[in-house]
């Protein structure tokens, strides 16, 4: 088996990152910790709080956000240098572009390495704006692999005038969620309140996620039901103003801001009901690790439809906070079947994952 060595900017908590960490905990079990190298340009990140497998290299450490702007000119003025240093080796490998961007143009800085070059796309190409650096970046550097990689179909049509991609679903590893499931008891006094029905929204605070949507339909509900909590699991920059927009709605006893968790799988499967009001997603994570734990999901018309229509969950929803709690009403009354846990194998396999990094 060849070499891979996978560049990713960050190691922010959202779903892209915590996969590849999760896939990197498990090829050094089955295989030489020495087959894989990770290399993250910007070290920084809630991840960064959870144990880190060995084979990670970081390239630059920002100290303020002045020094972050400072790091990413850095990366685009010394791409050559970086890619010689922290992504050539002797012999064939693959040379990877984990998440959109940054990575195209560290991977694509070296053209006289025997290597395969493979890039991802986590998200549908058309929500990045034209002046977006990660569309520029994508259209000058991504479509040089010989591979694209798209998490879902939907990703995947977003570049349809692009020959070189293929569907490749995430690597969900089914063990570790259900053992992290079960692994320690939630000591939240607001989450284990059996007079409540409990929801939960995973993710970081920022546009994409969509939050103050969520906040907004959940003071909908509370006027019809009171016995309700949503549980925000995640920081990031949003966050003092989803906290004083939650004070403005007067729904403090019916919002707990739980922070960035390590374990948000205990949460999940206690849960009542997982919510998901992104303005836009690739494939999201969530839907798959709440499906896996027996607990359901909604969410708004954000690219999830073809997870949905996998686990029999509820269609998506339009961006009206008014119908958003009526469905929030709808399924916390409603039975969901079981999933079968080799829909999960066939889909979302290690296995699978690995065959499309060569």
């Amino acid at each position: 088996m060849n070499k891979k060595i996978i560049v990713i900017k960050s190691l922010n908590g959202g779903g892209a990152e915590r996969i590849l960490i999760n896939f990197a905990k498990v090829f050094n079990k089955r295989f030489s910790s020495d087959q894989l190298k990770i290399v993250v340009l910007l070290k920084e990140g809630e991840l960064l709080q959870q144990e880190l497998p060995e084979n990670i290299d970081f390239v630059y450490e920002p100290t303020s956000r002045l020094n972050r702007y400072l790091c990413l000119i850095k990366l685009f003025l010394f791409k050559k240098q970086i890619a010689r240093q922290f992504c050539s080796e002797n012999g064939s490998y693959e040379l990877i572009s984990f998440l959109e961007g940054w990575p195209d143009l560290i991977i694509h800085s070296v053209s006289d390495v025997d290597c395969k070059k493979i890039s991802w796309l986590h998200c549908g190409f058309d929500l990045y704006s034209s002046l977006n650096p990660v569309r520029w970046f994508f259209n000058k550097y991504a479509v040089q692999s010989s591979v694209i990689n798209c998490v879902s179909n939907y990703v995947k049509s977003s570049i349809s005038n692009i020959k070189n991609t293929k569907t490749v679903y995430n690597f969900i590893d089914i063990d570790y969620i259900e053992q992290k499931a079960t692994e320690e008891a939630i000591d939240d006094p607001r989450f284990i309140d059996e007079n409540k029905k409990h929801i939960v929204a995973v993710g970081r605070m920022v546009y994409q996620k969509n939050f103050e949507f969520l906040l907004r339909a959940v003071k909908e509900y509370t006027k019809h039901d009171s016995a309700i909590v949503l549980h925000l699991l995640g920081d990031g920059e949003l966050r003092k103003s989803l906290e004083d927009l939650v004070t403005k709605l007067g729904i403090e006893d019916h919002v707990n801001f739980v922070g960035f968790v390590n374990n948000p799988y205990k949460y999940i499967k206690n849960a009542d009901l997982v919510c998901m009001t992104s303005h836009f997603e690739g494939l999201p994570t969530v839907v798959i690790e709440s499906a896996v734990l027996g607990t359901p999901v909604i969410t708004t018309k954000c690219g999830a439809r073809e997870l949905l229509e996998l686990f029999n969950f509820p269609n998506e929803i339009e961006f009206d906070e008014r119908v958003y709690a009526s469905e929030i009403a709808k399924a916390l009354t409603t039975r969901f079947e079981p999933i079968d846990r080799t829909l999960f194998e066939e889909k979302f396999s290690f296995d699978n994952f690995l065959n499309n990094m060569k």
